[in-house]
């Protein structure tokens, strides 16, 4: 007798390809449909990765975001769950904050048994009217939610509250990533080098991630500015998509280095432009992990990172840190000696617990309910 998969209604992936939507990716490429399926409620367009979630069988509904109709949001919420929350096990929420918690009230009224939150960042990154709605939520999110799962415990104390361990079901949930997806290919590195018209000798200092004042890519144009001064042809990779863009852009202008930043925006696979970079630079002010540290160490790369990323991320010996507040000139000198010295092979991500071949299979606990 065959019996059909369990469904799972996954809340907060966006249409930029970033730590979310990688660690979500990441878990439906390792999970058994014939057991599990996952469905989608987005307020966007198009979702990242959309065609490739379809391929796996999912189902995604659009509605529109709290942020543009209130009204219309939760109608458009209300009518699916009418229609489909019989149809699903579990609800499960990703969230940078508390600040919007009526997806689970709503499956909660609508009946759907577990709704789980899974908090993916230690820090008010969102301005004050969210952090008010964070901190109200946060202890009226227990009502409604029935599962508690976070990329790290640091992280915890901030979206939970420092009872975080005594909450229902909680779990840190390790990102992984397809760690021989980011392995180094030198022909891939001439040909994305190539496309940017970018030499040999240069020194590109890269990153990942979506352009917002908590990532502070502005802050690696300076790093570009301080190298450039004393000589060396840097230039900065910055993948990813945001409102600070048009922001990004002035400042290489004002500086003088616009020739030499390079910003091609959300990208399906950002793989291969770990390749074309030096040193990976990620100067966070607050990170709930650091999922694209891991990919630049499964890639090799050296890294300068802020104190105020994860110490958990860090695996690789060529990863250092440097104080958030130094000076621009100190990351410089240090992003220039670690990438003289070139990549590591001893790639620690390999076989850790972050390595997808390791993946923790979240939802086996909810295969064997009725």
């Amino acid at each position: 007798m065959s019996f059909a998969p369990k469904r799972i209604l996954v809340v907060g992936m966006t249409d930029n390809p970033g730590g979310i939507e990688a660690m979500i990716r990441s878990v439906i490429a390792s999970t058994d449909p014939t057991a599990i399926r996952f469905d989608f409620l987005a307020n966007v367009e198009k979702l990242a990765y959309e065609d490739e979630l379809k391929a796996y069988g999912a189902r995604i509904y659009h509605i529109t975001a709290r942020r543009v109709n209130r009204a219309r949001f939760y109608r458009e919420l209300d009518a699916v769950l009418e229609e489909h929350a019989r149809e699903y096990i579990a609800i499960w929420e990703n969230m940078n904050s508390l600040a919007n918690i009526d997806y689970l009230i709503h499956a909660k009224r609508f009946g759907i048994p577990y709704r789980i939150m899974h908090c993916h960042n230690g820090n008010n990154t969102e301005g004050f009217v969210r952090g008010v709605l964070h901190a109200a939520n946060r202890l009226r999110v227990r009502k409604y939610a029935t599962h508690y799962w976070s990329a790290s415990d640091d992280a915890s104390r901030w979206f939970f509250g420092d009872d975080f361990r005594s909450l229902p079901n909680y779990r840190v949930v390790n990102n992984t990533i397809d760690v021989n997806h980011f392995a180094f290919d030198q022909q891939t590195r001439e040909q994305v080098r190539a496309s940017f018209g970018i030499q040999g000798s240069s020194l590109v200092l890269g990153n990942v991630g979506r352009m917002h004042p908590q990532k502070k890519q502005r802050f690696i144009l300076d790093v570009v500015s301080e190298l450039r001064k004393i000589g060396r042809d840097a230039r900065a990779l910055i993948i990813g998509e945001g409102k600070l863009r048009d922001s990004l852009e002035t400042h290489a202008s004002e500086l003088g280095i616009s020739d030499f930043v390079y910003m091609p925006g959300a990208v399906e696979d950002s793989a291969p432009y770990y390749n074309a970079m030096d040193v990976f630079v990620f100067p966070s002010e607050v990170e709930g992990l650091g999922i694209v540290l891991l990919e630049a160490e499964a890639n090799g790369l050296p890294a300068v990172i802020s104190d105020r990323v994860p110490r958990d991320a860090v695996l690789n010996s060529n990863v250092k840190t440097l104080p958030l507040k130094a000076p621009a000139l100190e990351w410089a000198s240090l992003a220039q000696q670690i990438a003289d010295a070139g990549r590591t092979s001893e790639l620690k991500v390999k076989g850790s617990r972050f390595d997808s071949s390791r993946q923790q299979h979240l939802f086996d606990e909810f295969i064997s309910e009725p």
